[in-house]
């Protein structure tokens, strides 16, 4: 995935705020890539808009040589659901749901029903929630829900994972355990991560690690 010259503002009152300013951004296959900076500097800003669930004013995202914001609504929408998973802070489940109908909901919702509840029932073993699988969110820890929640992403068998802030609601031990699931996701599945954390342990885990600020993205160390 690559995004070129990136730039997003909103109107905030009488005010234009022009958060990203011509960001350029990078994630090859099979990385971890993390992106870092102070809060409000824009890096869900930068996830929402790699991820198409927001437009660019200026600029491209590409994936497989496709630029995505050529695409018509519809066709994005298709191609979010097909080609992205998301994990958020706060995990998004629905309640009213078993931990097995919440991972199953992105197929189902595609209109898909053949094989579904096997292949959510072995990610839902891979994550070590077999013992769960007919809990409801409310029945489960936060790091349990967040493990639910990375399951869905998976679902899809989506080329790219983004995650904004996945640990940033969980307690230590949580945080450690969400960590090392998605490293050991990177690196058997070969799954590609984009993250954005103000966790430095996590963000050293990453193959490569973006500092986002003044509107600008640039490769750092830590």
């Amino acid at each position: 995935m690559e995004g070129k010259g990136i730039h997003r503002s909103f109107q905030t009152g009488g005010e234009r705020l022009h958060v990203l300013k011509g960001v350029d951004i990078e994630i090859f296959q099979g990385e971890i890539v993390c992106v870092v900076g102070e809060s409000g500097v824009g890096k869900s800003t930068l996830l929402h808009i790699l991820g198409a669930l927001d437009r660019p004013d200026q600029g491209m995202v590409r994936l497989n040589s496709k630029e995505i914001f050529t695409l018509s609504d519809q066709k994005l929408a298709g191609f979010r659901n097909e080609s992205i998973g998301f994990v958020f802070q706060f995990h998004h489940l629905l309640p009213d749901f078993s931990a097995l109908e919440n991972v199953m909901m992105p197929r189902l919702i595609a209109g898909e029903s053949e094989k579904v509840v096997g292949m959510a029932e072995n990610l839902l073993g891979e994550l070590g929630l077999s013992d769960r699988k007919d809990h409801r969110p409310g029945e489960l820890s936060g790091g349990e829900q967040q493990r639910v929640a990375v399951a869905r992403a998976l679902v899809n068998q989506p080329q790219v994972v983004i995650a904004d802030e996945p640990s940033g609601n969980l307690d230590k031990k949580s945080k450690d355990e969400l960590h090392q699931l998605l490293l050991d996701l990177n690196q058997k599945k070969n799954q590609t991560f984009i993250i954005a954390t103000h966790n430095l342990d996590l963000a050293k885990m990453a193959h490569r690690i973006y500092a986002l600020k003044d509107g600008k993205a640039s490769l750092t160390e830590l």
